[in-house]
């Protein structure tokens, strides 16, 4: 059994500053060794180990690092990710429950309303893309929710494309507090859920009811579709079936 833990030492450059380290053991810490000496972060599952470290702590980016947790000791090694242009500012775990991994991904910084979702393979670290402008906060929560009763079924909220590149173009052109508040208020007026049914290889947009909760026939003209509060939104449950 390794115990694994975070703890803060003194910096080898500047001892007045501390830096966080991720540690394991298999004797409850009588003797440990240094598993990232830039962990800020881990998460563990029945088959792997996920590490997030500190690359520019100025500018706030992360790299993500996995280990099987099959080996006698840890072997870190980077996620594949297959956007490399883009800066990586925050990971969240989303689901690791079906053999592969979904995770999302801040690439925008920290105000960003959105991240891209990613799945993995069996192996745990080559990552494809899934969605794009997944509904995310400021603390890493996202719309995102398995259906447990259904193998391979997800939900999730994300903004619409056209609209989610104008707010990128528009939240960088404005420094002022009140515009950019302005433009997120904006955004939010393109939220739409999504389902898919094979693991987040292809999303659909979720059929409208025909009447709504007081049996009422809905005036629905078009492609309509249900769209659903997530985990986001203040008082909103996450979703069941």
């Amino acid at each position: 059994i390794k115990f694994i833990m975070i703890n803060e030492f003194p910096d080898e450059e500047n001892k007045t500053v501390l830096t966080s380290k991720v540690l394991y053991s298999d004797d409850i810490f009588q003797h440990y060794m240094v598993l990232s000496p830039k962990g800020y972060r881990f998460f563990q599952t029945n088959e792997f180990l996920y590490v997030l470290e500190f690359e520019d702590i100025i500018e706030k980016k992360f790299s993500l690092k996995i280990s099987p947790n099959y080996y006698r000791d840890y072997k870190l090694t980077p996620v594949d990710l297959p956007i490399q242009r883009l800066k990586d500012h925050s990971f969240t775990i989303l689901d690791s429950s079906e053999s592969s991994i979904f995770i999302n991904v801040n690439h925008f910084g920290d105000e960003a309303k959105f991240g891209n979702v990613y799945v993995s393979n069996f192996e745990g670290k080559k990552f494809v893309l899934s969605l794009l402008h997944n509904i995310r906060d400021d603390k890493g929560f996202c719309d995102f929710d398995r259906i447990k009763s259904l193998e391979g079924v997800y939900i999730a909220n994300h903004y619409e494309h056209v609209e989610a590149e104008k707010y990128k173009t528009n939240y960088n052109y404005y420094s002022n507090s009140n515009d950019r508040n302005r433009i997120h208020d904006t955004l939010d007026a393109y939220k739409k859920s999504f389902i898919t049914y094979d693991k987040g290889a292809f999303w659909y947009p979720i059929p409208a009811p025909e009447k709504d909760i007081d049996g009422k026939k809905l005036d629905c003209h078009g492609e309509c579709s249900l769209h659903l509060r997530g985990f986001t939104d203040k008082y909103a449950n996450p979703l069941y079936s």
